[in-house]
């Protein structure tokens, strides 16, 4: 999925080079032999298939996110087909090819302009059907700010 995701973003300039899929690596096994001894734990810790989501979710939010900061223009179809890879757990590389609005109705089913930030704010409180919810609510916070100022950063 990494690699999808930095093929995917890399129309944007939000790709990622070998320094930071190296951190990633470090990071992710730094997590699962910290977990192994005991010394953190997990939402779900007993599924090892989750714990493994959960790190690849904190990631994302730590390491791919924090890039991201721009205009809506720059912005708004990344973070879309973030959140959508956010909800499914999957990237689809057509995804990449569809429309903002495409990728709006695909993830919230709604096809109001209007209502882009209150919708936002309903679906903040709802995250638990995320495969990768701490990031799902950052990339939601982000697009929230897009839609009512026309920028976002990941701070």
């Amino acid at each position: 999925i990494l690699q999808q995701l930095n093929k995917a973003l890399e129309p944007y300039d939000l790709h990622f080079g070998y320094r930071v899929v190296d951190e990633i690596a470090l990071f992710f096994k730094n997590a699962k032999e910290s977990w192994r001894a005991g010394i953190v734990a997990f939402e779900n810790n007993n599924d090892e298939n989750n714990i493994n989501n959960e790190i690849f979710d904190l990631v994302l939010l730590m390491k791919i996110l924090p890039k991201f900061h721009g205009n809506r223009k720059k912005l708004e179809k990344p973070l879309l087909m973030f959140l959508k890879m956010t909800k499914e757990g999957k990237l689809d590389e057509n995804k990449a090819k569809k429309k903002s609005d495409e990728l709006w109705k695909e993830i919230f089913g709604e096809e109001t302009l209007s209502s882009r930030a209150e919708t936002i704010v309903k679906e903040l409180e709802n995250t638990e059907n995320y495969t990768y919810k701490y990031t799902a609510k950052k990339v939601l916070r982000m697009l929230r700010q897009l839609y009512e100022i026309g920028f976002a950063s990941f701070s």
